[in-house]
């Protein structure tokens, strides 16, 4: 149901809550009774209201409360000051006892929370956002009210909130958080493929590879029309740990091969043809063990189907072409090429294997 309610709105532009919003101005234990807090509030409100992304209409308990106690017969005369606050503090909680039981605005008692002796706890005042349709201008309208509510001389500080900011705050800091773990997991990958592979430049080969392999799943992200949002910041990290086993199989059978075989060449055609099949039945059947998910009604598994689609796309070309086509241009010495090199060297394996046929 949610689903389609979803997509009827963005058939006929409807997505208020891509465009609109409302949000709240909580205020804590002040002294409401002062007209300098009550002016600081209101103007705080103003302020609030007056920025690039939150606008009208607000529901304020204290300007409906201001604007009845002015129309009120027991209070215009001598509760309220030449400037329309409300400055009786004997008289102010009895007024908004009165003003909170009045019918027209009873409502307001979901945005007051009372104390047991009858004073405000806290408050709150209802605002919106507005235009904020991108991702980024959903994260700037909360930065810029948040900023508006720290420099206001209230203390303690009021704060905004809604529930949509639960969110919207992972966008604040998912781009560095992102940066942050892909170089980790880049780092802990080439620290334990240094222990398999035991050549640093084979190893720096490898992981500029996977890192290739994540730009382009970047670029995917902006193809499928996607966002950078908590699911795609995982499928990134986690392709990392995927793909580098693709192209991890062919350098190590790259560097194990005959060291009587120095041609790059023929060491590349000649573990593509050991290890490559293996490698392209570990894409293939990693494509069928998701490939249920495009019938999934979730958005979420959708967009898992559509990330991991790209990974062992990708993973696959770069693992079987990129890959063998890099080892075959750099100039790598394989470990059992040098050894075999070295004056006195034990034979390898393959020429023990001759050695015993002769004595035989």
């Amino acid at each position: 149901y949610l689903r389609d309610f979803i997509n009827v709105e963005k058939k006929y532009s409807m997505d208020l809550f891509g465009e609109y919003f409302q949000t709240s101005l909580y205020f804590k234990s002040l002294d409401y009774t002062s007209p300098t807090i009550q002016s600081r509030i209101l103007a705080l409100q103003e302020d609030a209201t007056s920025l690039k992304r939150t606008t009208t209409p607000t529901v304020s308990w204290l300007e409906d409360f201001l604007s009845w106690a002015s129309r009120d017969s027991r209070y215009n005369g001598t509760s309220l000051d030449t400037d329309g606050y409300f400055s009786d503090s004997s008289q102010f909680y009895t007024a908004l006892g009165n003003f909170l039981a009045d019918p027209s605005y009873s409502y307001h008692n979901d945005n007051l929370r009372l104390n047991d002796d009858g004073g405000i706890k806290t408050s709150k005042i209802n605002a919106w956002h507005k235009k904020v349709g991108s991702t980024e201008e959903k994260v700037l309208a909360m930065i810029e009210l948040r900023k508006e509510c720290g420099d206001t001389q209230l203390s303690p500080k009021p704060f905004p909130y809604t529930f949509a900011y639960v969110y919207i705050e992972q966008f604040v800091i998912i781009y560095w958080e992102l940066v942050l773990n892909l170089i980790l997991s880049l780092v802990a990958c080439a620290f334990v493929s240094l222990f398999v592979l035991h050549h640093p430049g084979v190893v720096f080969l490898l992981i500029m590879i996977v890192a290739l392999i994540d730009i382009d799943l970047l670029g995917s992200i902006y193809f499928w029309g996607l966002d950078i949002n908590s699911i795609t910041t995982i499928d990134l990290v986690m392709a990392v740990g995927l793909v580098i086993d693709y192209v991890a199989h062919i350098m190590h059978y790259y560097l194990h091969q005959d060291a009587k075989v120095s041609d790059r060449d023929t060491r590349v055609i000649n573990a593509m043809a050991e290890v490559g099949p293996s490698v392209l039945s570990g894409c293939a059947t990693t494509f069928i063990g998701i490939l249920p998910l495009v019938f999934a009604k979730s958005e979420i598994f959708r967009v898992f189907f559509r990330m991991f689609f790209n990974i062992i796309v990708y993973a696959t070309i770069h693992g079987l072409v990129l890959c063998p086509v890099v080892l075959s241009l750099v100039p790598v010495t394989s470990p059992v090429v040098a050894l075999a090199a070295e004056p006195g060297a034990r034979p390898t394996g393959a020429e023990n294997s001759a050695l015993d046929k002769e004595d035989s």
